[in-house]
């Protein structure tokens, strides 16, 4: 389908978006878009592949969440205590090595989560996938409650210091007072 492209696998599809000059999609089972934008349920596409109205993309490097508040309602920052709740959800989670079942032994282990045990916050619809996009946003909020803990534990540690510091500092001015009087006697 298209301008110099042709289908020789079975099962193959091959589609041109401009002229291929001659090329040959020669692999079995196999759906070929050559050559331009893809657009799903997206009529002018401006990356490799726009899906939906949404502002997801995929540019061949890295896939893209929308993420414009054009795109968003109900935005309101998280509260001191909902940011420390996501860090207790973070604790709850289990973190799994697994292989996928079509990958055979002997392949570098993953380390991720199981869908079906995400708590509600990080779970999708049907609990088969994981959604990035919350992952990252929920990594941020428990990065963020984190930061907050060490700023407070850091002021905390500078105030023991102070004052540790004052009180080697008197204990030596009284050893020094001390050895004064000693080696005066």
């Amino acid at each position: 389908m298209g301008r110099e492209i042709e289908a020789q696998g079975n099962y193959s599809i091959a589609i041109a978006l401009n002229d291929q000059n001659g090329t040959v999609i020669s692999q079995d089972n196999t759906m070929a878009i050559m050559g331009g934008k893809v657009g799903i349920d997206f009529a002018t596409p401006t990356h490799l592949l726009d899906v939906g109205t949404m502002g997801a993309y995929c540019d061949g490097m890295a896939w893209v969440d929308g993420s414009s508040r054009d795109f968003k309602k109900g935005i309101a920052p998280l509260s001191e205590t909902e940011l420390q709740q996501l860090k207790t959800t973070l604790d709850s989670i289990d973190i799994v090595k697994f292989l996928y079942k079509q990958e055979e032994d002997g392949t570098p282990m993953r380390v991720g989560m199981i869908a079906e045990d995400m708590p509600d916050v990080l779970a999708s619809k049907q609990r088969k996938g994981l959604d990035t996009g919350r992952h990252i946003g929920f990594l941020m909020a428990v990065v963020k409650a984190m930061n907050a803990e060490n700023d407070k534990q850091t002021v905390v540690m500078q105030e023991w210091k102070a004052e540790s510091d004052a009180k080697v500092a008197h204990l030596e001015s009284e050893i020094a007072r001390l050895r004064s009087l000693v080696e005066d006697n």
